[in-house]
């Protein structure tokens, strides 16, 4: 590892580091499987030769037993840094976001593995949940279309680089094929648990600003796409998957959305 410069950016699974030619390279952390690598590096190159606004994919490394991905370097911050920057523009990074969902939703990736199957992957290893309360979320998954739709799976501001020429989408790794209200509701989500925090004042206007976001973006989205159907179920469904002991703190708040649609809950 001394041959690496310090990382200018590191996440739970990863570290970002410096490369030649005007790349990055995300590394693997030691403590995690290097199949994620493996897995990253398909689905970014897939992605990016579908169309998708995503970062080139150049080569996959490995380095001192921790496997990586060497991708073309994108300049720019994250939507989420320049929005606490410039927190009066909420409305065009929302819509921003809107649309850029919707740009891809007008892919297709087959290939890809599916939401229907990861949320039953989700639901089987013993965790917080009943079995009559995953025979209740698979009942209300059942129904819902399975589409061949390209989802990205975690799309969030933390996840969209804001480039000179338009936005770019990073952390592929857990993207897959499904309905796209099933990638909407993991947006919306998003913003109704990680900006639910805090108390007092401060908390309720974290709070407001993230309800603010999640409905012009999902405004934006649905003029640029057109309506997003089953989004109550879809989040149930995702909010059950996020019950577990990491994060136990949001469990009030993710209960709250599934009896919003299971109110026997």
């Amino acid at each position: 590892m001394s041959s690496l410069d310090p990382p200018i950016a590191s996440g739970r699974t990863a570290e970002i580091f410096p490369w030649q030619n005007n790349c990055v390279l995300k590394l693997t952390r030691p403590e995690f499987p290097a199949h994620l690598a493996d897995q990253e590096w398909f689905k970014s190159e897939a992605a990016w030769k579908l169309g998708a606004p995503a970062p080139r994919p150049v080569e996959l490394v490995e380095i001192d037993g921790r496997r990586g991905v060497v991708f073309q370097y994108i300049s720019g911050p994250n939507m989420l840094q320049e929005f606490e920057r410039t927190p009066w523009k909420l409305d065009h990074f929302a819509k921003l976001l809107g649309r850029t969902h919707a740009q891809l939703h007008q892919l297709s990736a087959p290939a890809f593995p599916s939401l229907h199957d990861r949320i039953h992957w989700s639901l089987s290893p013993p965790n917080l949940l009943t079995d009559k309360q995953k025979t209740s979320i698979l009942g209300l998954l059942e129904p819902l279309p399975d589409a061949a739709t390209l989802c990205h799976a975690d799309f969030h501001p933390l996840n969209i680089l804001l480039a000179d020429n338009g936005p770019m989408v990073i952390d592929w790794e857990g993207s897959l094929h499904g309905d796209p209200g099933g990638d909407v509701a993991n947006t919306c989500l998003f913003f109704r648990t990680g900006f639910m925090t805090g108390s007092g004042l401060r908390g309720w206007l974290i709070g407001q600003i993230g309800r603010r976001f999640e409905k012009v973006y999902l405004s934006s989205y649905q003029r640029a796409h057109g309506p997003v159907y089953h989004l109550d179920e879809w989040l149930a469904i995702h909010a059950a998957c996020q019950i577990n002991e990491e994060n136990r703190s949001k469990i009030p708040l993710l209960e709250q959305i599934i009896r919003c649609v299971i109110p026997s809950w």
